[in-house]
């Protein structure tokens, strides 16, 4: 009776491992898909609006806005730029 108990114990281990190994996998996807890109924006744009930002948070209300004028002033933005400006 002990070898039967062993292979049932074995075969009952090996049907948990088989059905909780493709969940493992799915959190871990999970986590990966959960993670945003963040937005790629061509250099000079995200430089002014960095600079923007950090006049914008000093309280420069006007410096603010002429790096925004700035990066409005690009010649090629990308859909990405026009969004965040």
């Amino acid at each position: 009776m002990t070898f039967f108990d062993r292979r049932f114990a074995a075969a009952l281990l090996a049907g948990v491992a088989l059905v909780a190994t493709p969940a493992i996998a799915q959190k871990k996807d999970a986590k990966a898909a959960a993670a945003p890109a963040p937005p790629k924006l061509s250099k000079p744009v995200a430089v002014a609006l960095q600079e923007a930002q950090k006049l914008q948070q000093a309280g420069d209300n006007a410096g603010s806005l002429a790096k925004i004028a700035e990066a409005e002033a690009f010649p090629t933005p990308t859909p990405e730029d026009t969004y965040f400006i």
